[in-house]
């Protein structure tokens, strides 16, 4: 199938995430080139609540990539000087590290089917998920958590809980997530146990899950991913 990305769902994610203020580095990962192979991408922007659109703009002017993600917490703003609003190859381990995020605003829960790596999931595996993610959602619903975003990945989904700790939480956010993966992972379903830290990046939803190859007759497709639930102030 050919799909493609989503911008105003894209946009829609920048209005989610951030802040006005906030600034984020998108991470462009594995993006077609001229020249053959795959290259990756950085770019460093600052969100002021009206330019989601022309953001999405510049993301757009890369090449067909693996995925697009975004960090999930706000940075040190001092990072615009990188690559300031555009765009560029990134440079052998180029990207935002825990010790450049400023706050961390979000946990992220990623739930996801097992399946081998590099590949996109079949629709009965992201089934499995989708179930796994509401037994997730009532169980932390029952402990009084807050409703959180709610996304799907393109293969899996991702509940995001609104936080307010310190880039070091003393491994806080890192013990929920272990805690949820005793409790809820499966011999078909897993919790990511490795994304707790602050600079975390997450898929820009609006755009397509590209791992691996689709395989028709397998089920096996590339899908967009979206935000599927924000709760109310």
């Amino acid at each position: 199938m050919n799909i493609n990305h989503n911008p105003d769902e894209m946009a829609k994610t920048i209005d989610t995430l951030y802040q006005p203020g906030d600034v984020f580095e998108c991470r462009i990962l594995k993006a077609e080139s001229n020249y053959g192979g795959k290259k990756n991408y950085t770019g460093y922007f600052q969100y002021d609540g009206n330019n989601a659109h022309q953001i999405v703009n510049e993301i757009l002017k890369v090449p067909p990539a693996m995925g697009i993600y975004v960090t999930l917490n706000p940075i040190d703003p001092s990072l615009l000087a990188c690559s300031n609003h555009k765009m560029k190859v990134a440079e052998t381990g180029e990207s935002t590290s825990d010790k450049d995020i400023l706050i961390r605003r979000h946990l992220l829960v990623d739930i996801d089917p097992i399946k081998k790596s590099g590949t996109s999931a079949t629709d009965a595996q992201t089934q499995l998920a989708h179930k796994q993610a509401e037994l997730v959602f009532n169980y932390l619903k029952s402990l009084g958590w807050p409703d959180p975003i709610i996304c799907f990945s393109g293969n899996g989904f991702h509940l995001l809980y609104a936080v307010d700790l310190p880039p070091n939480d003393n491994d806080l956010l890192k013990n929920c997530l272990e805690t949820l993966a005793v409790l809820f992972n499966t011999n078909t379903v897993s919790i990511d146990r490795n994304v707790a830290n602050a600079a975390r990046i997450t898929r820009l939803y609006g755009t397509v899950a590209r791992k691996g190859d689709e395989v028709e007759q397998m089920g096996i497709y590339h899908r967009v991913s979206k935000i599927m639930h924000i709760p109310q102030e």
